[in-house]
């Protein structure tokens, strides 16, 4: 009867267990065109141009994470959804968007790490990765915002409110 009881329960456990994954994952976005909000509130937002800033904004716009497979340091180029040869680039002062860079630039890649990953996304609505953490791989700086619209800039990985940064944020498709 114990063992019943055990296996019972165990069952109800596993069969009720949510989809994503519990504890840090690297999302696999499946190449599915996201929007990054902040507390739902603001959303990234970028010009598919050379230069443009890339904002807190309450116009999102759409970005696709493409998974560079550098295994086990996973890497992503991110992409706007409008216009693919422009990416996501940090010089060390500024981020921005920039030409894709095909041969690989360092400036381009960045980590993405989640308390949150759904999985098979492309049959999902909603958010697919929460509390994500991102990452420059060139100087580890997290990407960050102020308290309100503007341009998103890096800074110090530290905890919320160590310097008015909100550092974590969410996918959704």
């Amino acid at each position: 009867m114990y063992s019943s009881t055990i296996l019972f329960f165990s069952a109800l456990f596993f069969a009720s267990a949510p989809s994503f994954v519990r504890g840090w994952c690297h999302p696999n976005f499946e190449g599915a065109a996201l929007t990054v909000v902040w507390n739902n509130t603001l959303s990234w937002s970028a010009e598919p141009a050379v230069g443009a800033p890339i904002s807190a904004s309450t116009l999102p716009s759409k970005f696709f994470f493409q998974q560079n497979g550098d295994d086990p340091d996973v890497t992503y180029t991110i992409k706007t959804a409008a216009n693919v040869n422009f990416a996501a680039e940090y010089d060390g002062q500024r981020l921005f968007m920039d030409n894709a860079d095909w041969s690989g630039n360092e400036n381009q890649k960045w980590r993405v790490v989640c308390n949150t990953c759904e999985t098979d996304i492309s049959q999902k609505h909603g958010v697919v990765a929460s509390y994500c953490e991102i990452t420059s791989k060139t100087d580890s700086l997290c990407i960050t915002e102020g308290s309100g619209p503007g341009p998103l800039y890096l800074y110090y990985c530290i905890s919320h409110g160590g310097h008015g940064n909100y550092l974590y944020f969410d996918f959704l498709v």
